[in-house]
């Protein structure tokens, strides 16, 4: 089945709570890893576990200089 690019919902309507919090800062053009912890309100133990368990899943990757971008 194709997909309507135009009418897709945003990758963090698939995600609740901590993901999709971080994921909906990613599609707004939030990629530094610092404006996102800032910016998420998370604990730095739930953002890394968030981030790392969204890279383990395909979703997000490492851009380098502590930059993240949706894959």
């Amino acid at each position: 089945h194709l997909v309507d690019i135009a009418h897709a919902q945003p990758l963090s309507h698939a995600y609740t709570g901590d993901a999709r919090t971080l994921l909906s800062l990613i599609e707004s053009g939030t990629d530094h890893g610092e404006a996102l912890l800032t910016h998420s309100r998370l604990t730095p133990a739930t953002y890394f576990t968030t981030m790392t368990m969204l890279e383990v899943d395909g979703v997000i990757r490492s851009i380098g200089g502590n930059r993240w971008a949706l894959t």
